[in-house]
């Protein structure tokens, strides 16, 4: 697209013609064999030698999503050591797996070990099978690496935060003294490694210049790798044909289905969305769907007023299910570097109603069928009610896309020219 090459410098593109590569192309699922990055990289000597650092690498999550497709296509094209506490749904052939016990106890425990393990794992390594030539970590896992993906900033989303309902602040950051703990760490980390790692990449243009701003690196130092979709299962046809059995299998029949997916209250914005469920018509009906607990949702002021309206599901691995019988989805987010479900969304054929401050909305401000808000219960309702009445209209034509394909061939640029400057 090019307003990202105007806005950002984007991830190994020289040009805004590559800069602006994106459109409807194949992805790979686990067993599937992408295509060949080097394809498209100019020939070396050798293969590169790639190490990745990630606690999970899957494809039901957001970061291990990303994870996940960029290395099933970056093996095409390096030899990679993957470093990770639990890896699944992807295809290792062709992969050094090297697997770290995931240790039980509280996330600041399970966290210093991951990073102590990681780095003693990949130091053994370099001894037997010589350094690689990149170190990627996905978000801070390590202290050393050369390339780093930013996926979430604790600092940023703290002051966030700050500024919302005691209720909620209270929850996040002083729900135990662990996890207060666990956030000053991380805080504390990401000042050291997102302003030392040679190389950084985020997934949209407003957080690329907000890593800049907040941790002191060079204007336009930070790289723009857009998160992707897969056309082949995303897709208007796909929805309609499971459509009638997704609203079956979800116990619905004739009511405005609002899809919502969320794995924590705050962020996602799902008291937003709860707060504006009394000011929509009385046929929709909200379906928050991840990992969020009981105490979370029923702790909410919102939750005894519009429970009758609203279902928490566990996020299934086949998500298209909940496209198909959705009639539209909201993401709310108070803080979201991209939001994925809004991009699958509008791959699908279906409305979006999306927060400004999730990356994803500068990529689809503009579409017919995508309504940009801030994150407001108010603004939401007015959302809604847009939507709504749009509904049986004609579906605006396709929006072009950013694929895993295109992610994996950004995201490899800035790869493969940290390995060339070292070798320089």
């Amino acid at each position: 697209m090019p307003r990202i090459a105007r806005s950002s410098r984007v991830a190994g593109c020289h040009d805004d013609q590559t800069a602006s590569r994106f459109g409807h192309s194949t992805s790979p699922r686990p067993g599937r064999r992408a295509a060949p990055l080097s394809a498209v990289t100019r020939p070396v000597a050798r293969r590169l030698v790639l190490a990745v650092v990630s606690p999970e690498i899957h494809r039901h999550g957001g970061t291990e999503r990303v994870v996940a497709e960029q290395v099933d296509r970056w093996k095409e094209s390096c030899d990679i050591r993957v470093y990770t506490m639990d890896c699944h749904e992807i295809d290792v052939n062709g992969l050094l797996i090297r697997r770290t016990r995931r240790p039980p106890g509280p996330q600041l425990f399970v966290f210093v070990w991951w990073m102590i393990a990681n780095s003693v794992r990949r130091r053994i390594d370099a001894r037997r099978l010589g350094p690689p030539d990149v170190t990627y970590s996905a978000g801070v896992n390590c202290l050393n690496a050369d390339v780093v993906s930013v996926h979430i900033v604790f600092t940023r989303l703290l002051d966030v935060l700050k500024g919302q309902p005691p209720l909620i602040r209270q929850r996040l950051t002083l729900r135990k003294l662990h996890t207060a703990a666990y956030w000053r760490l991380v805080r504390r980390l990401e000042q050291r490694v997102f302003r030392h790692t040679p190389e950084l990449w985020t997934a949209s243009t407003d957080h690329a210049r907000d890593l800049e701003r907040r941790f002191g690196r060079a204007r336009g130092s930070v790289a723009v790798v857009p998160h992707g979709v897969d056309a082949r299962d995303f897709s208007p046809q796909h929805r309609s044909r499971l459509r009638a059995a997704s609203r079956v299998a979800m116990g619905v029949a004739d009511e405005f289905v609002l899809l919502l997916f969320a794995n924590d209250v705050a962020t996602k914005g799902v008291d937003i969305a709860l707060r504006a469920m009394p000011l929509v018509p009385p046929s929709a009906r909200l379906f928050v769907v991840g990992s969020l607990s009981c105490a979370d949702v029923t702790a909410l002021d919102e939750w005894a007023t519009v429970r009758s309206r609203t279902t928490f599901v566990p996020r299934a691995p086949d998500v298209l299910a909940y496209y198909a019988a959705a009639d539209a989805l909201i993401a709310p987010s108070r803080e979201d570097v991209f939001c994925l479900p809004a991009l699958e969304a509008v791959a699908c054929g279906l409305p979006v109603v999306v927060s400004a401050r999730a990356g994803a909305a500068e990529f689809l401000a503009g579409h017919g069928g995508v309504v940009v808000i801030q994150p407001d219960s108010g603004e939401l309702a007015v959302g809604v009610h847009s939507v709504m009445s749009r509904s049986g209209e004609k579906e605006p034509p396709p929006l072009p896309l950013p694929s895993w394909d295109d992610a994996a061939l950004l995201s490899f640029g800035v790869l493969r020219s940290v390995a060339e400057g070292r070798s320089a």
